[in-house]
């Protein structure tokens, strides 16, 4: 609630520091402004968020963005143009339809087969669990575990893999337009790169373009179709405290 009054405040002394001669230029930059807190700001909170739910949550969305970058470079490196001769975007000339199709079809298959390899305590519980009961005796949120109708049968796959399959979708469709945003942002202001820190790849925000749509959906993912199992979560601590 300050934090709200805090916003509040700043936001009429914006207002009140406007001034006729400069208005198109203070309007700009207050646009500017409002779209970083946008594009960044909340996004980080999200990803926050996401780590004290279990750094399966940070991890796995981090993993898919990285897998659909690499794969969408290689397959645009190997049949970019040769396949389907039409550019992709016009902001963006490098990128190709085979790159982007070749790399959303492998981090969709990422995302339905990458929690089988996280699936480990560690990852899987939460904070409050890991604090309360140490990584060995906490307990996973109830998508990492077989059901009881898939305990005779080990094949069946997880509920976890179904979730990894809809972020690997999103992963594959929605996120890399982070990185087209980025590149629009960069080519209007003539820069390559936004930084140098990485050798060859740019700076740190390079990195994160298409990071900060990932963590968003990832966050209301999980508050959407896992957060409301919480009541069977709290059962599970329940009933472990019984055996204890």
């Amino acid at each position: 609630y300050i934090c709200l009054w805090l916003y509040a405040f700043a936001f009429v002394i914006t207002v009140l520091c406007f001034r006729i001669k400069y208005l198109s230029t203070q309007l700009r930059i207050l646009s500017f402004t409002v779209l970083s807190l946008s594009l960044f700001i909340i996004p980080i909170k999200m990803t926050i968020y996401n780590t004290f739910n279990g750094l399966f949550w940070f991890l796995f969305p981090l993993l898919l963005v990285a897998i659909n970058d690499s794969f969408a470079y290689f397959n645009g490196f190997l049949f970019g143009n040769k396949i389907i001769n039409k550019p992709f975007l016009s902001i963006s000339p490098n990128k190709t339809w085979e790159g982007f199709i070749g790399g959303g079809v492998f981090t969709i298959l990422a995302g339905y087969y990458l929690p089988l390899l996280l699936n480990y305590k560690w990852l899987a519980c939460s904070y409050n669990s890991v604090q309360e009961y140490g990584y060995e005796n906490c307990i996973p949120l109830h998508v990492f575990l077989p059901s009881m109708s898939t305990l005779e049968t080990s094949t069946s796959p997880l509920e976890i893999q179904y979730h990894g399959l809809f972020l690997g979708i999103f992963a594959s469709t929605v996120a890399p337009f982070g990185g087209f945003a980025a590149s629009a942002i960069k080519r209007a202001y003539g820069i390559k790169d936004f930084a140098s820190f990485i050798p060859g790849h740019g700076g740190f925000m390079d990195r994160l373009d298409c990071q900060f749509l990932m963590a968003m959906a990832t966050y209301i993912h999980f508050k959407t179709f896992i957060n409301n199992h919480q009541s069977d979560y709290g059962m599970l601590n329940n009933d472990n405290e019984l055996l204890l």
